[in-house]
């Protein structure tokens, strides 16, 4: 009832149309869609004494439930800008937070929220269900369906260490080619090239706490793939979970803290003139190049901070191959020496790539940068690069392909 006086008085009243209340309105009917996808078929169950419901009704109520749901957590995520825009930026709050782009906003959360309930329902359907197949639940969620479910869910094969850290290093590769691609296109189809200070800020961050989280994760990676060769009988022992969501926990909280000081320490750095970058997104060395003044010190600092996810992940990735070569050496079998290096070439091939291109386009002083030719290394380090790494590990590797052989042959049977 709240949320429907909400949605009613800001329709009506003038002084409320604003977009901190369009939000608040879209909010209250998120909200409403909600509570009646669960509460009238609760009240169903309570009045007539009986729990069950179809499995079309269940997976209806599961879709719109995860639409409404996923739709929410983006809006709110609107509304947290908007606040931001109007405490930070007052000024420009108006023209920033226009009804047109606050109706894209809107749009955004639901049709993003639209796709995530489609992947999430069609996942939910190739549950293999048996039994009574009774939830001890009040709707139907992803949840208790899982724990009725049967059969594999799985893939056992891919349940190590090294593949834990894969799928995380993945989950980067997604991170980084999203905070940078976007904005790219938007450039090329509208022909505008600007990008806001604060945009750029944000942009910057993200894109430094990605790049070194990933650095982090392939040293953690190394380190991983030299117990399994050096210290095959102790591998189970010494990399079990706990220790590998540390080494990828650990990953995340030291690029952020090095992103927090890089950050400040860039937008430190007094800006002059027409503020212009010649590059495909905002990154230190072409927001260095516009700067005025003295920079020496902002530079010492820079240099200073690398060796948090530079200098101290490239020493791991060194000595854990330095010691892999070595057991390599020892080795008399021809078969134990082809398995060692197949094992390690794919690891050692998106090492090779990753801090070969970082270490060129970074690893020099700030002088000797020329934008036009490093556009096209940074084309290549954080577009092709992460495009190229599922592919490095699909084609060069025989679990991840026998159990994709596994599954085509698995669906195509049934």
């Amino acid at each position: 009832m709240g949320n429907i006086l909400i949605i009613t008085f800001v329709s009506i009243e003038p002084s409320l149309q604003t977009p901190m209340y369009f939000f608040l309105s879209n909010l209250s009917f998120l909200d409403v869609c909600q509570t009646t996808t669960t509460i009238p078929q609760i009240i169903v169950h309570l009045i007539s004494g009986t729990n069950a419901i179809l499995y079309e009704r269940c997976i209806m109520q599961l879709f719109f439930l995860v639409l409404f749901i996923g739709a929410e957590a983006l809006l709110l995520a609107a509304m947290a800008y908007d606040r931001y825009v109007a405490i930070c930026n007052p000024l420009h709050y108006n023209v920033v937070m226009n009804y047109k782009f606050c109706a894209q906003l809107v749009s955004a959360s639901w049709l993003t929220g639209s796709l995530n309930a489609t992947i999430h329902t069609l996942l939910t359907l190739r549950l293999p269900l048996c039994g009574i197949n009774k939830i001890n639940y009040f709707f139907c969620d992803i949840s208790p369906l899982l724990a009725i479910s049967c059969g594999d869910i799985s893939e056992p094969s891919l349940q190590t260490p090294m593949y834990f850290f894969l799928c995380n290093l993945s989950l980067l590769d997604i991170c980084q080619t999203t905070t940078t691609i976007p904005q790219i296109i938007v450039h090329l189809i509208s022909g505008r090239n600007a990008i806001s200070y604060e945009r750029c800020k944000v942009q910057l961050s993200f894109f430094i706490l990605f790049i070194g989280t990933e650095t982090l994760l392939l040293a953690a990676m190394a380190y991983d793939r030299y117990v399994a060769i050096c210290n095959p009988l102790r591998y189970n022992v010494v990399m079990n979970y706990r220790l590998c969501a540390q080494l990828v926990s650990a990953s995340w909280f030291t690029s952020s803290l090095n992103t927090t000081i890089h950050t400040l320490i860039t937008f430190r750095l007094p800006l002059c003139g027409m503020n212009k970058i010649n590059y495909f997104y905002c990154d230190i060395p072409p927001l260095v190049a516009i700067s005025c003044g003295d920079i020496s010190s902002s530079t010492i600092a820079l240099l200073a901070t690398s060796p948090i996810v530079g200098f101290g992940p490239g020493m791991c990735v060194l000595l854990s191959y330095s010691h892999i070569i070595l057991r390599v050496l020892k080795m008399h079998s021809s078969d134990g020496i082809r398995k060692a290096f197949s094992t390690c070439a794919s690891h050692l091939t998106v090492v090779l790539l990753f801090y070969g291109g970082s270490i060129f386009q970074y690893i020099r002083p700030f002088s000797s940068y020329s934008l036009n030719k490093d556009r096209m290394i940074a084309l290549f380090n954080n577009i092709l690069s992460p495009l190229l790494n599922p592919l490095i590990y699909t084609l060069r590797n025989k679990d991840v392909k026998g159990a994709l052989q596994k599954r085509m042959m698995k669906k195509m049977l049934s």
